[in-house]
């Protein structure tokens, strides 16, 4: 997670951060907020607590100290006029939040922004940075806002397990020190082997038009869609494989989109981010528990939606088979005991190569105790999260309230609005018709 936020940050972007939005029907007085994130402050000191490394090691880690006094998180309330919510002044000021950085080392893990409109209703972004929590830590912690049980949970949570490994006398573990290296060397290996072929990217490939900023898209699907979608997905690609779903569908339309602008490539390669956690459990909180699969396709296996459906499956049925997840699980266990000059090498020759052609994401249902916040029902939630340049694009499905939505983000200037809309309603069109 640093090593990617170095690499965009070198690059001119805000960071290898993340963002979600809640969106309510009724104003929430921003000093109630305020005493809210104040006393989970007080429970959580690592909210605002300074990135650091270490001299010798170069580890990264947070300086927890809860007596520090600190201005974070950050928290900015904005005042729309009437009919600012659909104007281009708020489309502005979205894209502004999406691409403000944030300062870890100072302390800055998470930022708010509050913006209210004249008609009633506001819209709560938070900001965090990615390598805190993961998108399952996010929302839990969205929820200690808006629950105090939750926050009351989680707290007893981390002192027990602080107790419990303080009574416990850690010995060392008694492992295959062969098995660990192979399950390494696998991991590199599958890396090696895309590189022989690597895809092209539309952003390395046509860069006089790309800018240092990330903007997003949001399509939704109402219930009635949404169920279809998932009656469809399951009719196609069997029960509980709507990723294999989602996936071929973005696969099949990314194709035809490199060939409308002209980049060619013998390989695309999807980056499909993999939860670790176990199925509904967010605790704890401040933790990014997940790793990546890379999949690879040739522009032959992307000649039609079943064609592309049936190699993910394949690839993710071999990554199971052969232990690749494990393998790539096993670098992040062992990462900080490699040489420092080593492990980055490798991630540095992965950033500089075409390492994919898009990000792809399906992480499910939006946790349940965000329906209601503070009280109030909850409208929307939206999740937007920061994309690695290259490669530049990313598509994040996500359902909350029985509703489908995907969010889209681009690195500016790569595709025109024609390119983008036609590139979304042919994901769109992908998933509700059968074809």
């Amino acid at each position: 997670m640093t090593a990617f936020d170095y690499h965009m940050k070198k690059s001119g972007f805000a960071g290898n951060l993340a963002q979600m939005v809640l969106k309510l029907p009724v104003q929430i007085a921003e000093f109630d907020f305020r005493e809210r994130i104040f006393h989970l402050v007080q429970q959580f000191p690592i909210i605002h607590a300074p990135f650091r490394r270490n001299f010798f090691t170069r580890l990264p880690y947070w300086e927890i100290d809860p007596d520090r006094s600190s201005a974070f998180p950050g928290i900015t309330a904005y005042h729309l006029e009437s009919d600012a919510e659909n104007s281009g002044d708020f489309s502005a000021l979205k894209k502004k939040l999406f691409n403000l950085p944030l300062q870890p080392e100072k302390g800055e893990q998470i930022r708010f922004d509050l913006i209210y409109f004249a008609g009633g209703g506001m819209e709560i972004y938070m900001t965090w940075v990615h390598a805190l929590m993961d998108a399952q830590g996010a929302e839990y912690f969205f929820s200690m806002i808006g629950n105090p049980r939750l926050a009351e949970d989680a707290f007893q949570f981390e002192s027990s397990r602080k107790i419990a490994e303080s009574k416990t006398r850690r010995k060392p573990e008694k492992t295959d020190s062969a098995d660990k290296w192979g399950k390494i060397r696998q991991s590199f290996d599958h890396i090696d082997e895309i590189a022989l072929n690597p895809p092209v990217s539309i952003l390395s490939r046509l860069p006089e038009t790309a800018k240092s900023s990330q903007e997003y898209r949001i399509v939704s699907f109402s219930r009635e869609e949404t169920k279809a979608i998932m009656a469809l997905s399951g009719k196609r690609c069997g029960l509980f494989n709507e990723s294999t779903c989602f996936a071929a569908a973005v696969m099949c339309e990314l194709k035809k989109l490199y060939e409308k602008k002209r980049v060619p490539s013998g390989n695309y390669v999807l980056s499909l981010p993999v939860n670790l956690r176990k199925k509904g459990t967010c605790l704890p909180v401040f933790s990014n528990q997940s790793t990546s699969l890379l999949y690879s396709f040739h522009a032959d296996c992307l000649t039609d939606f079943s064609s592309a459906a049936r190699h993910f499956k394949e690839q993710t049925q071999r990554a199971i088979s052969t232990g690749l997840l494990d393998a790539n699980v096993a670098v992040m266990e062992v990462s900080k005991f490699l040489p420092a000059w080593f492990y980055i090498k490798k991630v540095r020759q992965a950033m500089k190569g075409e390492i994919a052609s898009i990000v792809f994401a399906n992480p499910g249902s939006v946790h349940g105790s965000l329906t209601e916040f503070m009280g109030i029902p909850v409208d929307d939630v939206r999740h937007m999260p920061a994309i690695i340049a290259p490669p530049g694009i990313g598509v994040l499905f996500y359902r909350f309230s029985q509703r489908l939505t995907i969010t889209f983000v681009y690195t500016e200037g790569i595709l025109t609005r024609e390119e983008k809309e036609e590139f979304q309603q042919g994901i769109r069109s992908y998933l509700l018709n059968e074809r």
